[in-house]
Parts: C-alpha cells; structure tokens; sequence
C-alpha cells in the first residue's frame, strides 16, 4: 500500500500545482494549458518559484529541459539552481529558465535546415506536460526549435498535430449536435524489449555498436514450444520490473501490465492510456527508466527491433481513441453518424496517407522485423472486425440509419458465469492497423522509436479528412443526409485498405498489389514520400509542418539509415578480423596437431581440414568484398553481403568447439 502511496509524489502535477500556487497564478495556467491565455512573464515566474521550492524538497539541485531531436534519442542539460550577485550565491530558478532554454541547434540533426555557423536553437517548456524530479534533477518537458523557429524535434510537430485535430473534430461533433468543447487523441504504447546479461553484452561488439547480433547460430531450441509468452516471470527479473514499477509509479507514470513476451528473454510493459502528448513524453521516460534499473540488476535492456535472428523482434504497439472533454469515446460502436464518420474519416485518411504510417512507424533496425511472420507486413492495410465489415457494407446500401442492424453479442465460456459483452472484432495480429473494439490498435511502430512521428501523422492526416467532411457538412441543408452520403462514398472509395485475411500470406502482396496499395520493403523506399506534393500539401495545409521541415526529415532519415548500415557493416568486417578468423585459425592449428598426434589417417579430419579451409578462405573473401563496398560507400549492397558474411560466421561457430568461439553464443544470450 505505501508503494501506491507515493504514487506521483515526484510528479509537479496539476494537483501539486493547485497546492503549491496562487489560486489566480493556478488558474492562468490552467487557462494556458487550455490555449486560451499566453503566459506572461510575472506568471512564469511565479510558477518557476513554486516548482523550484517543491522540486528542492524532492532533492533536486538542478533543473533541465528534456527534449526529442531528430536523432531519435532524448536530450538534456543540467543546470543548478544557482546564480551569483556579488559575492553572493542565490538559489534561483526565473520564469524565463523555465519556459525557455538554449542549446547549440547546429549540434543536432537538422537536414540542412541550420548550417554549422547557425548554432542557436532554444528549448521552450510543454506546458501540457508536468514536469518532474528524477534524482536530483527537475526536468522539464519541452519542444526544441531553432532561431528561425524551425522545428527540430518530433515534439513540436505532434503538439500542432493535435491541436488541428482538436479544432477540426471539435467542429465535426458539434455539427453533428454533440456539444463539445475539445477533442484529445489518446494512446497506449506496449514497450516490448529484451534483457541479457550485461557480462555477455560487453563482450559482444554488435549489441554494443548496433543494438542487434550480426552473427550468432540459432539455439537448438527457441520459441516453438511456445512457454515463454505469459510465462511465470523469474524472481530476478521479476525484482527488476518491481524496481521499474516503483520508480514510474512515483513519477505519476501508469504502468500497468508487464509480462514474458513470446521470444526467450523477451518482455513488454505497458501504461494506462494518457493523452497523447503526454502518452509519448512518458514512453521516453519509461524507456530510460528500463536501460538504468537494468544496469542495477546487471542486465542490459536492447530495444532494437530484431537483435536476434530466428526469433521475434520488438514493437512498440500504439493504441489510438479519441476522447472528448464530455467523457464520449468516438470510436465506441454506436448507429450514429459520431462513430460512422469519424472511422470512415480514419480508413479514408490511411488509405491516403499509409505510406507516412509506414515511414514513421520504422528505422533501418525495423526493416529486420516488419513482414517476419511476427509483426505486421510493410504493406499498409486495416482490419474491422466480422461485425463492423457488416455494419459497413449496409452503409453502402441504406436509406436510413434505421435501418442498420449493430450486432452486440454477450458471451462466457463457463455456465457458472454470467455472460459479458463480446468484443465485436476478434484481433489480426497480421494486420498493420486493427480495430480492436472501441480503437485502432496500429502494430508497425518499432520498439525503439518515439510515438511522436507516428500519432502526428494519424493526427495530421485525420483533421485534414475531418475537416472537409465538416466543410460538407455546414453547406449542406440536411445534415443527416449528407452526412449518410459521405459515409458511404468514402467507405466505397477507400475500400481497397479494408482487408480481413491473413497479412503475411504471399497471397494478400499479390492482392494488395492488384489494389495499388504502396509496398514499401525498406524504411529507405518510404523516406522520399515526404517530398511527394500530396504529403507537402497536407502539411502546409493543416501547418504542422513546412516544406523545409519536410525535406530537412528527409536528409536526415536517409543519412540516419546510411550511418546505421556503415557502422554495421564497419562492426562487422571488425569482429570478422579480428575475432572469427583467429579463433578459426586457431581451431585449425588445433585440429593440425590432432592428426600429428594419430598414428592412422581419420576421415573426420580430412573431412573437417577441408571443410575449415573452405570456410577460412570464403569468409575472408565475402569480407574483403564487404570492406570495398564499405570504402566505395555502396550502401545498397552492404546489407546483401553482411548477410553472406554471417552465412560463413554462423556455419564456423556451428563447426569449431564451444571453447575456441570467441563470443557469448545466443545460448547465454537468450537462456542464461
């Protein structure tokens, strides 16, 4: 009970500032947090000065402001409370430190959008976001922009995306007569990860370089059998996820479900749903959260989305609602045009814009894992459910809403129970986005990458299909009628992203290519989609984004993906010359001396110097090949010849002896 005690204790929540402010002071930033008031500089440093005073009780001394780069990973810097008068020191935190900082912009990933000489960018406070204590930190969350005000981070674009969203559904509902006052995106992120002992980690180059294994034979036995997933959690790793429990429960963080996932020394947690924004800012914090406590427990988290090969990878699940400020989920299954134009805007906004789901959702690391008959294909498409395919067939046909039937089914499974209500989809884990009863459940995100990108594109996307059907609407003079028409027409026209059948099935690429659904293989096919004109366009339009800060993410996701395969490539050809081909010679010398010592000729030894010759001269050859390509920067056939490479790495550790291997094999990795 003491542990859901100190729930949010280091959390400057609105609770806490309700406590800790004056009631006028309190009330403008509620106002502000409404979008209905600026800050003004006597407010900010009223609030500084409450925070400052409740965050030194915490144990804080210094104070940040967390942000989201490009670069894909969190950034900070720690300031102390202090400043110099004199001769004296003060203990200070103004209003101006708390609502903006500087950093040197040109030090981070900017696509061009900043030159070297161009260094200023500045961090500005989320106010929709509370900040909190960690250690002896105070964080702040915050959005990063440069002088020009150019956004420079996943952050920035996500508030605005939300923020069309808000106003564009917001109209919608209220034209449909349900009085509303704002409308927030919700979401509930799975962290899937894995654990492995930090001993074997540090003497594997490739989990330390890349985050993934770039050679390493299968294990006699994996998951096949199936007894990991649920699995009764180990008392070491279960120690490890109280101890995570512990320190997100006091930073007012949800987590609710943590389990074995289906790999060997795989696991996901999960949090209650949190506005989106929010939601987001909480994963980074969770994510951080696992890669220290595991180092306290002597393991290391790899949040790669494939670091094994032959087994599942990891993803970042992302569930997605949408919840107005009179508590009305719009994706609740009903027979009113709320539910039906809201999920024909959703399919028709997919249908539209996929290629950016896809995009964002992915890293070069989630090329390993999408399409793997674990995770969903790279081929876009959405997945209704039985019943809710029903209700939209009989939308292309009826006059009247009346006349549609909603199934609602109850059911149990044992005659000693009541009946409860029964889902009305079952759930298509081959499907990229599901409907999975009252939200879309999009599956392709990997397990490493921010929610950001992702939720601003569904965001951006759906307001721009909200707000013409809205625009048709208002001129219309029977909105019922209209609103019936509209559902129908995008029902019929984005049909082709419906799909109830088995997405890893050769059959449904087949399918899926006769409907003209995009098919991108790699994260690097879907990068250049951002400079297409319709994608320009929806975000000029709905100004989440800028054509140059579409470009900028451009340059920097395709210089990202060429760095990720050249330091995978440079740790490969590493580990092959300096560690697989010694311990191979190594072996051989051994195998030489055997024969010398036998006094009769052994067909196993002829057989294993021939064998180990083969091997000794391919690898080198097929890693000379991969050193040119290297050299040659020919980034398109470094992944075809690290696969070739590891062909030979794998097939010698399979060949010499346990003691003559030179790295921890996926037997200690995955089952120690």
């Amino acid at each position: 009970m003491r542990t859901f005690e100190t729930f949010g204790n280091h959390l400057f929540d609105r609770k806490k500032m309700a406590e800790h402010l004056p009631r006028p002071i309190y009330l403008k930033l509620m106002d502000a947090i409404r979008n209905e008031v600026a800050l003004d500089r006597s407010t900010a440093d009223a609030i500084a000065h409450a925070m400052k005073t409740w965050a030194i009780a915490q144990g804080a001394t210094h104070f940040s402001h967390l942000f989201l780069p490009l670069s894909g990973v969190s950034a900070e810097k720690h300031e102390a409370f202090l400043s110099k008068e004199e001769d004296e020191i003060l203990v200070r935190f103004s209003g101006s430190q708390l609502i903006k900082g500087e950093t040197d912009g040109s030090s981070f990933p900017t696509g061009g959008l900043r030159q070297t000489f161009e260094a200023r960018g500045y961090t500005y406070w989320d106010i929709t976001s509370s900040p909190f204590v960690r250690g002896h930190v105070l964080y702040v969350p915050s959005i990063f922009v440069s002088y020009r005000g150019d956004k420079l981070d996943v952050k920035a674009p996500l508030l605005d995306a939300i923020n069309v969203l808000n106003v564009e559904s917001t109209r919608l509902l209220n034209l449909l007569g349900k009085p509303t006052k704002y409308v927030k995106p919700m979401i509930g992120l799975e962290q899937e990860y894995f654990l492995v002992d930090t001993e074997y980690f540090k003497s594997r180059p490739d989990l330390i370089y890349t985050g993934r294994t770039l050679m390493g034979d299968t294990t006699p036995k994996g998951q096949e059998f199936d007894d990991h997933y649920f699995g009764v959690i180990n008392d070491r790793i279960n120690c490890f996820m109280e101890d995570v429990d512990k320190q997100c429960w006091l930073l007012g963080i949800a987590l609710k479900v943590e389990h074995n996932e289906v790999a060997p020394a795989q696991y996901e947690c999960s949090t209650i749903y949190e506005e989106a924004s929010l939601a987001v800012d909480q994963n980074v914090i969770v994510m951080d959260i696992l890669k220290k406590t595991a180092l306290k427990h002597q393991f290391t988290v790899l949040f790669h989305e494939k670091p094994f090969k032959g087994i599942n990878g990891s993803g970042k699940h992302n569930n997605f609602s949408l919840s107005t400020d009179t508590g009305l989920n719009v994706f609740e299954p009903a027979k009113d045009f709320t539910f039906l134009l809201f999920m024909s805007a959703f399919i028709a906004s997919v249908d539209k814009f996929g290629s950016l789901l896809r995009l964002f959702s992915s890293d070069a690391g989630n090329d390993y894992r999408l399409g793997a008959s674990e995770a969903p294909p790279a081929i876009v498409s959405v997945f209704v459910g039985a019943d809710i395919a029903s209700l939209f067939e009989q939308i292309k046909t009826t006059s009247s809403l009346d006349d549609i039937v909603l199934t609602h089914n109850e059911y149990s499974p044992l005659i000693n129970i009541e009946a409860f209500p029964h889902e009305n989809t079952d759930r298509n884990r081959t499907s990229p986005i599901t409907f999975t009863g009252n939200k879309f459940e999009l599956r392709m995100l990997g397990s490493s990458r921010s929610g950001a990108p992702l939720n601003m594109a569904v965001c951006t996307a759906l307001a721009d299909e909200i707000r013409v059907i809205a625009k048709r609407l208002e001129a219309a003079s029977d909105v019922s009628s209209e609103a019936l028409t509209i559902c129908r027409e995008l029902l019929v026209e984005h049909e082709r992203i419906l799909y109830e059948g088995d997405g890893y099935s050769e059959d449904w690429v087949v399918e899926a290519e006769r409907r003209g659904l995009p098919n991108f293989k790699s994260f690097e096919e879907a990068i250049d989609e951002l400079k297409s004109q319709e994608v320009i366009d929806l975000y000029q339009r709905t100004g989440v984004l800028s054509e140059q800060e579409l470009l900028a993410r451009v340059n920097v996701f395709h210089h990202q993906f060429e760095l990720t395969l050249r330091t995978e490539g440079l740790t490969l050809v590493s580990m092959v010359r300096k560690s697989i081909l010694p311990a191979l010679m190594k072996y051989i010398r051994e195998v030489m001396r055997t024969e010398g010592a036998m006094d009769v000729q052994s067909r196993f030894i002829n057989k294993q110097k021939q064998e180990l010759s083969f091997l000794l001269d391919s690898l080198d050859e097929k890693c000379s090949l991969l050193e040119e390509v290297l050299s040659d920067e020919k980034t398109s056939m470094i992944r075809p010849l690290m696969d070739e490479v590891r062909h030979y790495c794998d097939q010698i550790e399979r060949t010499i002896s346990a003691v003559h291997y030179p790295f921890p094999t996926y037997q200690k990795l995955l089952f120690s």
